[in-house]
């Protein structure tokens, strides 16, 4: 599928969202719809709810490494993506977070624009 002309859209829906737990296994964190959709990332913030241990985190955009394994701090946040420099989700295409330790300390918050 061709990414649409986003010079040329007729809608931009703002979205929050907050995602489950991050898996070592991982965990899709948004994926574009295939058809006449690109999602501009505007913020992605990983968050540590653990109150006893860092946890490292790998994000990958279609099966490439953007970060790899960096440390969140306990009880601390993460800023990966921000409006200073967005990041285009195109067409079906997933960006997945996975850990490296443990399932149950880190979670994402995402701001995201859906562009059509």
């Amino acid at each position: 599928m061709a990414n649409p002309n986003i010079l040329t859209a007729t809608s931009v829906l703002g979205n929050s969202t907050v995602t489950s737990f991050i898996l070592r296994s991982g965990l899709t964190l948004l994926t574009a719809p295939a058809s006449g959709h690109v999602y501009r990332i505007i913020a992605l913030k990983f968050v540590n709810v653990s109150t006893s241990a860092a946890e490292n985190v790998t994000l990958t955009l279609a099966g490439g490494e953007i970060v790899r394994q960096i440390s969140v701090p306990q009880g601390d946040t993460l800023d990966v993506i921000t409006r200073d420099v967005p990041m285009y989700l195109e067409e079906s295409v997933a960006l997945v977070a996975t850990t490296v330790t443990a399932d149950n300390s880190l979670k994402a918050f995402i701001t995201y624009e859906d562009v059509s």
